[in-house]
């Protein structure tokens, strides 16, 4: 039996394609140098995938723009989430 709630979590996980099948967006805002700071406390980067990340990441904040069609939007306060 499905689940009555589901929650995804992820940078893309709004993207306009699945909106329809969401109920409710909340969107976690931290600066860019935060959300830096919490990847590389995950550990080293042995496949040197950081850099296109965060290229990608700051494409899709800065031209899709989830933040603007969300629900709710959380200030993220640094250093406390990792």
């Amino acid at each position: 039996m499905p689940a009555e709630i589901v929650l995804v979590e992820g940078v893309c996980s709004s993207r306009p394609e699945l909106r329809p099948m969401l109920d409710a967006v909340i969107f976690v805002e931290a600066p860019r140098a935060e959300r830096l700071r919490r990847v590389q406390a995950r550990g080293p980067d042995p496949g040197n995938w950081l850099t296109p990340r965060m290229t990608a990441e700051d494409w899709y904040l800065n031209q899709i723009r989830p933040q603007d069609t969300v629900h709710l939007i959380l200030l993220s306060a640094a250093s406390t989430l990792l």
